[in-house]
């Protein structure tokens, strides 16, 4: 299985900063030109967290089996549960708005993150 690039790290880099400057656009109510609602924002949020993690799957470096692809299998799974919920109108406690679901989906991807991170330093 292919193991992610230099090239697929700076893909993933300048992903990851297009996420965080749209999230940093909702917290602060920024309006960008082609996001206009916090809605729009979300599923932005979500299509680039989508890419992001097809792209950094290590798959050749890590096993299937390992602690931190099922961790991630199962994270990934429960913020794609969590997105589509929202994005079909699915009420759910504590997310009021889509600017919360934003906030949400970001958290739980920034803690995707740290963990592939904290992996990559320690094997």
């Amino acid at each position: 299985m292919p193991v992610a690039s230099g090239s697929s790290n700076l893909t993933l880099v300048i992903l990851g900063l297009l996420n965080a400057g749209i999230v940093a656009a909702v917290l602060t109510g920024t309006r960008l030109p082609l996001l206009k609602t916090d809605r729009a924002a979300f599923i932005a949020v979500f299509v680039l967290g989508m890419a992001m993690c097809s792209i950094g799957m290590r798959v050749g470096k890590f096993s299937w089996t390992s602690w931190s692809m099922i961790f991630g299998a199962v994270v990934g799974t429960a913020l794609l549960a969590f997105s589509l919920s929202v994005m079909f109108g699915v009420k759910q406690p504590h997310i009021a708005n889509d600017r919360v679901a934003v906030l949400v989906l970001a958290g739980g991807m920034g803690f995707k993150v740290l963990v592939d991170v904290v992996r990559h330093l320690v094997a």
